[in-house]
């Protein structure tokens, strides 16, 4: 345990040392490794480190927004799309579908980044197309989930009205020059949003994907702006204090010496932004067979339990779980690292800042690490992967039951980790 505190320790010293924030804010190409062949450099990759700045007038571009859409006869709004393009709504759905200064956001929000039939049904029951507005989010502009899922709710109303009749109850959001954004300048959309080029999806929650649907559902995009542009600048500083570099150091330093499990302890309402942090982990560090591994929303165990490939992060920004600390001096007990990310104030708005504070310790920790966080090469290998194992009809694995399936995957399998995708409506259960 002393050993992983010293790593970590020497780890942020070098770090301010080399006046690496600094290096980032100015763009350095040469904090990473060589990008994958095709992938964007660092130059074209890195202005997110920006969004804050721009939020304001962001804001100020959609401030009425809201009152609009409610005044144009909509009830409902839904978010349509996968990954990056959805995951920050998801979130802060999930934070603020609760009274707000004693008021709710007039419109009710909704999200579906799933193709899963049962979820669809279930969003689709709960609507009046002709009262739904729907915001198709896509970078690429040509994510086939969530042009599927335009294409449904499009079915909903009449086949003459396809494009005309209804176009004013869709919104694009997506990049220029995509096949989204050019369906939309020739009429098929109310409108187009144009998203940043130089912004990677999954660090695009400042960026328009993740501000304009909730101005939209009436959240406080101006305290957004507020709060992310205090953690830019506190991550400015090439010092200790620097909370970008803190918590990138600490993820880092700990997964070199063999706990690269990052495991992420936040109340029940936070459970979601817990999911955007663990797309933006595992997709930014996840390559050539080596980086951090999340793990979230996972029930708490007794500490004994945990094995020695394990480091914890704790976030309750509201002091919402007064038992984290005991929970955290268990852990040290037990010899586990633990980093305790802590608010700067209670004003639930701050999660603006909190993207931000997450997406620099990507980029630190991808840094320390050796790996290029802008890319994803093994996205479109385990999209052809997955599509090959789809059409053979064949398994290595036989078995009769769960029990005897378990085994057999487990005999199949080195001894690190394994994934079990279940591809089933989201519950409580």
């Amino acid at each position: 345990m002393v050993d992983v505190q010293n790593s970590v320790t020497v780890a942020l010293e070098r770090l301010v040392d080399t006046s690496f924030a600094s290096k980032l804010w100015s763009r350095d190409s040469n904090l990473w490794p060589e990008p994958s062949a095709g992938a964007e450099p660092p130059e074209k990759t890195l202005g997110w480190l920006d969004l804050p700045y721009k939020l304001s007038n962001l804001a100020g571009h959609f401030k009425n927004l809201n009152r609009q859409i409610l005044a144009d006869g909509f009830s409902d709004i839904v978010l349509l799309g996968m990954g990056g393009s959805s995951m920050t709504s998801l979130a802060l759905n999930e934070l603020f579908n609760e009274p707000l200064e004693n008021e709710f956001p007039s419109l009710r929000s909704h999200v579906l980044d799933t193709v899963i039939p049962a979820s669809i049904k279930e969003i689709s029951e709960k609507l009046e197309p002709n009262k739904t507005l729907f915001f198709v989010s896509s970078k690429s502009g040509s994510t086939i989930e969530t042009l599927s899922l335009e294409s449904h709710f499009r079915s909903l109303r009449k086949p003459e009205t396809k494009y005309s009749g209804n176009r004013r109850n869709f919104i694009a959001l997506s990049d220029p020059e995509t096949p989204l954004s050019e369906r939309a300048r020739a009429g098929e959309f109310g409108t187009w949003v144009s998203t940043p080029k130089d912004v990677g999806g999954r660090f695009s929650a400042l960026s328009a994907f993740g501000m304009v649907p909730a101005a939209a559902a009436g959240l406080d995009i101006r305290k957004f702006a507020q709060y992310s542009g205090l953690m830019a600048e506190r991550c400015r500083s090439d010092s200790i204090d620097n909370p970008g570099l803190a918590l990138g150091a600490f993820m880092a330093a700990n997964a070199l010496k063999g706990r690269d499990k990052v495991t992420l302890i936040t109340p029940k309402k936070y459970s979601a932004f817990a999911m955007w942090i663990e797309q933006l982990l595992a997709e930014s560090t996840g390559k050539n067979g080596k980086g951090l591994i999340p793990i979230v929303n996972e029930p708490i165990l007794n500490p004994v339990h945990y094995g020695n490939d394990r480091q914890f992060i704790v976030f309750d920004p509201n002091g919402d779980e007064p038992e984290d600390t005991d929970r955290v001096a268990e852990l040290n007990s037990a010899g586990h690292p633990v980093f305790v990310v802590e608010a700067f104030t209670p004003d639930t708005h701050e999660i603006a800042g909190e993207f931000f504070r997450w997406q620099f310790a990507t980029a630190t920790a991808s840094a320390i690490m050796g790996i290029y966080p802008f890319d994803q090469p093994d996205v479109e290998i385990s999209k052809i992967k997955a599509q090959i194992i789809l059409s053979e009809d064949r398994s290595d694995i036989k078995a009769s039951d769960l029990a005897q399936g378990l085994h057999a995957i487990r005999a199949h399998i080195p001894p690190h980790y394994v994934a079990l995708t279940a591809f089933m409506p989201e519950s409580d259960a």
